[in-house]
């Protein structure tokens, strides 16, 4: 099995995310919406991905959180907690499936993680809430 992190971030009044990415492939794929920054959400998101125990968090949780915010979260002004998860699932799938990152010789997260694990299933839904 790969090496997982997880971490958390605020994305809107009284609303959190929960990441589980895979640190080879940078892909995200689990993630789970609260109310609080809590070890229970990281709980839920960890049982979700059939985790018993919540694996450390990483710079590259960190960097994952900054560009959600940079590229789409600081961008509008959003009606309601509903709108923020929708524009953040919206944006993991483009993170996953569509952004080139540098670190994996501009390919995406998705292409690097089905090329190691290639008897995984391909979604284009990968981390649904």
């Amino acid at each position: 099995m790969s090496q997982l992190y997880i971490g958390t971030g605020k994305i809107g009044p009284r609303l959190y995310l929960c990441a589980l990415m895979d640190y080879e492939s940078r892909m995200i794929l689990e993630y789970e919406f609260g109310s609080t920054n809590s070890e229970k959400l990281k709980q839920k998101t960890c049982l979700k991905a059939g985790l018993e125990i919540s694996p450390p968090v990483s710079r590259y949780v960190s960097s994952f959180f900054s560009s959600l915010s940079a590229e789409q979260m600081s961008h509008y002004r959003f009606r309601d907690n509903e709108e923020r998860k929708d524009a953040a699932f919206d944006w993991i799938k483009y993170y996953n499936f569509e952004r080139p990152h540098s670190a994996l010789g501009y390919k995406t997260p998705a292409e690097v993680y089905y090329s190691k694990h290639p008897s995984n299933s391909r979604q284009e839904n990968a981390g649904k809430a």
